[in-house]
């Protein structure tokens, strides 16, 4: 029974990505995300796949499945609605977000009627917050875990905040299960998942180095621009946006 590598992981939650693009026919975005992950062993399956949520099934062990949450696409379908819910986990009124309840009930649907004998989800930035919410609220899939069934989860740079749970909170016992079936990937300067290093519910938080060189441009304008006020802010915004990037982990 086939656990997908993280980097493989990583890939299937870049490709959910893809299905959250908008004006895009699904038969098209389906064929692409396909192309995205085919080098994995895994295939999408287009019935419990939308913009919000894609599932992949093992090519071999169809009851081998990956559930991977869509993160923040602000030129997606639902752009204006990921924004708010990035808001949402910035006050910690993330466990109120429609986005978030309808994720965790999609989750039991797919549980319910595909019947898993192995389970695994990989997220990034919103979509790793509402994969932390669900696994930490869904009944369903609590007694999935506590069963003994093969689970695991991986989050890549995961929204979480430093101070507010966003009821995403576990007890002491179904927590130490999942510290052993949870793991949190980030990038030392990502300031989404920085909330890990102090506020972390549940799993282990896996931290990778990965340095920014700002593109250098000649000439006496540039030069200017990039000592002034305006340039600094330029390159940090560019050094965040890389540090929070997927294809670190691909």
């Amino acid at each position: 029974m086939e656990t997908p590598s993280t980097e493989h992981m990583a890939s299937l939650a870049k490709a959910s990505y893809v299905m959250g693009q908008k004006s895009v026919k699904k038969n098209k975005r389906l064929q692409e995300t396909q192309d995205t992950i085919k080098h994995t062993n895994y295939i999408i399956n287009p019935k419990y796949s939308n913009h919000e949520i894609s599932v992949f099934q093992h090519k071999k062990d169809p009851k081998n499945i990956v559930i991977s949450m869509r993160g923040t696409k602000v030129d997606g379908r639902t752009g204006k609605k990921d924004i708010i819910n990035d808001m949402a986990i910035a006050t910690g009124r993330a466990g109120h977000e429609k986005t978030f309840k309808r994720r965790k009930q999609k989750t039991n649907k797919i549980l319910k009627e595909l019947k898993p004998n192995s389970l695994h989800m990989t997220s990034h930035s919103l979509g790793g917050a509402t994969q932390n919410y669900t696994i930490a609220n869904s009944n369903i899939l609590k007694k999935y875990i506590n069963d003994g069934n093969t689970f695991s989860a991986k989050t890549f740079n995961t929204a979480h905040h430093p101070v507010f749970d966003n009821d995403i909170k576990v007890g002491k016992k179904y927590g130490k299960t999942l510290n052993k079936k949870v793991k949190h990937f980030r990038t030392k300067n990502d300031v989404v998942s920085i909330g890990l290093k102090t506020n972390n519910p549940f799993g282990e938080v896996v931290e990778k180095d990965e340095k920014y060189e700002p593109k250098k441009n000649s000439g006496l304008f540039n030069t200017i621009i990039n000592h002034s006020k305006l340039g600094k802010i330029k390159n940090f915004t560019d050094a965040t946006l890389h540090a929070h990037n997927i294809d670190h982990f691909t």
